[in-house]
């Protein structure tokens, strides 16, 4: 949204939101207001799913990558049996 309103490319019928960049900097001050009155654990816990997390998104797309094999033996007939 950002980087087409910097392009100048707003033609008729596109959303335009009201207010610029005033909505994210207010919505970034709500969050980190809400997120400063936790104790320590509790942000330590937030720190630890949001990095497991991540490596889930992240990790998960290298294991993907990994698993996938091109078998030439196996005909269109045929289909892969999975254990």
């Amino acid at each position: 949204m950002l980087r087409i309103r910097k392009m100048h490319v707003a033609d008729k019928g596109v959303l335009k939101m009201p207010g610029g960049y005033t909505v994210p900097i207010i919505s970034a001050v709500i969050i980190i207001f809400f997120l400063s009155g936790l104790t320590s654990g509790e942000r330590n816990g937030i720190m630890i799913i949001i990095a497991s997390l991540t490596l889930l998104f992240f990790g998960g797309d290298i294991l993907a990558e990994g698993r996938i094999m091109k078998d030439d033996s196996l005909t269109s007939s045929e289909s892969p049996v999975c254990y």
